[in-house]
């Protein structure tokens, strides 16, 4: 109904556990900085679609604030176990997203793909059309600014034509993205970590790393 660019369903299989979903394959790469502008503002006018999709309430699920902020507390504690970055600078860190509070408790929660890298974005190998988008395993309740962030990390990616598709964001929503950027590389990084896959770990530490300088400097835009 909210007209996706998804892979077609086969079959699903919940005889089994988990349960298994079979969709046809799509022969396309991951979105890349240098596609075209429009199919970055296509891609913000899909995260915009999804975000249609009616999604039951979850009264277990915390507040929105409390939840960002208690995300970026533990993964932030997690770095600081591993000396990655010092106490006094998680807990500057952290005090700042606190500020954003009530910006974060105005945003509306909506069906997001909640795990939006680049990997999962598909386009035409040759027009750079998009294609499709995959993998909605961790899809949840959230931000809709939160799919935008995540798609928009890698360097030179056009942020400004993927809001444009987007629409708007709402009262001080762009401030945000930053933030959940932040979140996601060094949650990225904590989970490799703890998964053993360390060279890719490094990766992601590195990049955390160059955010939490940018904050603590005031270059975080």
């Amino acid at each position: 109904r909210a007209a996706l660019p998804t892979p077609r369903a086969l079959r699903f299989i919940d005889e089994s556990t988990p349960a298994v979903l079979v969709m046809t394959a799509i022969a396309g790469r991951r979105i890349r900085a240098s596609d075209p502008a429009d199919t970055w503002r296509e891609l913000g006018a899909v995260v915009r679609r999804i975000g249609k999709i009616e999604m039951p309430p979850d009264p277990s699920m915390p507040p929105w604030a409390a939840l960002v902020v208690g995300r970026l507390r533990r993964e932030l504690d997690q770095w600081v176990e591993l000396e990655l970055t010092t106490r006094d600078a998680a807990a500057t860190l952290v005090d700042a997203l606190e500020a954003m509070g009530p910006t974060l408790a105005t945003r509306p929660l909506t069906f997001t793909h909640n795990d939006l890298q680049a990997d999962h974005v598909l386009v035409d190998p040759s027009s750079g059309r998009l294609l499709g988008l995959v993998d909605f395993a961790d899809a949840r309740t959230a931000d809709p600014l939160l799919d935008l962030a995540v798609v928009s990390m890698d360097d030179g990616a056009p942020t400004a034509e993927l809001l444009a598709g987007f629409g708007d964001t709402g009262p001080h929503g762009e401030d945000l993205i930053p933030w959940y950027r932040l979140v996601k590389r060094i949650g990225a990084a904590n989970w490799l970590q703890n998964q053993g896959l360390t060279e890719r770990a490094h990766v992601e530490v590195a990049a955390g790393q160059k955010l939490v300088q940018a904050f603590l400097i005031g270059r975080h835009g």
